[in-house]
């Protein structure tokens, strides 16, 4: 495994999986994977099942085997009664893949459909709400509420009123993408990495330099 061949075959199929349960049940073995935000994709689409990756992988001109996971950016309870697309999120094995992606589209459900490169963004606590820690990591007791800042769970709150405990401002909750402190945030994470201004994973190949 010390050589490029050798991570090249524990990329392949079930091979870490194999690995991993023969040397040691508790092993994860995890992969860098390069992610593309695919839009308005059909909500009946199942991005849990393999055949169906290989399908969309088949009609689309990819590597059989390239797209490693897939799911949906928002929560499948949040979405509208009569909603019928949505966005996804594409996890590639490596950067030729989702290059290719970027440059021609991917086709789902016979919809030929755009992907960009998806860039890193501030992690924020479900918990607390706060900007910069997940929940599993959070020191406070009890919940914040994401929506009006109330001490409860997003999920149970009632109120109409939005106010967020980033920038402690009414008119829009923790999660409004358009929030001062996020948008501060976002700016500062990609002003530390050069590669962000590129809109393909950045390669050897020239045509990616753009």
């Amino acid at each position: 495994l010390s050589n490029e061949h050798g991570a090249k075959w524990m990329k392949d199929g079930d091979h870490a999986k194999e690995w991993a349960r023969k040397w040691e049940a508790d092993i994860k073995v995890n992969f860098e994977a390069y992610k593309t935000i695919v839009e308005f994709v059909p909500v009946s689409q199942d991005l849990g099942n393999n055949e169906s990756l290989r399908e969309v992988e088949r009609v689309s001109s990819l590597k059989e085997g390239c797209i490693k996971r897939a799911r949906w950016i928002k929560p499948v309870e949040r979405r509208g009664s009569r909603q019928r697309v949505t966005h996804a999120i594409l996890s590639f094995d490596g950067p030729e893949s989702a290059n290719q992606a970027i440059s021609n589209g991917v086709i789902v459900q016979g919809k030929p459909l755009e992907a960009r490169r998806s860039l890193p963004e501030p992690r924020r606590c479900l918990k607390c709400q706060k900007l910069g820690h997940f929940a599993r990591e959070c020191k406070r007791n009890g919940d914040v509420c994401g929506r009006c800042a109330g001490q409860h769970s997003t999920g149970s709150c009632s109120s109409n009123e939005r106010f967020c405990p980033n920038c402690n401002t009414q008119g829009h909750g923790a999660v409004d993408r358009s929030c001062p402190s996020f948008t501060g945030r976002i700016r500062a994470l990609h002003e530390r990495r050069s590669d962000i201004q590129y809109r393909f994973f950045v390669t050897d190949a020239p045509e990616t330099w753009v």
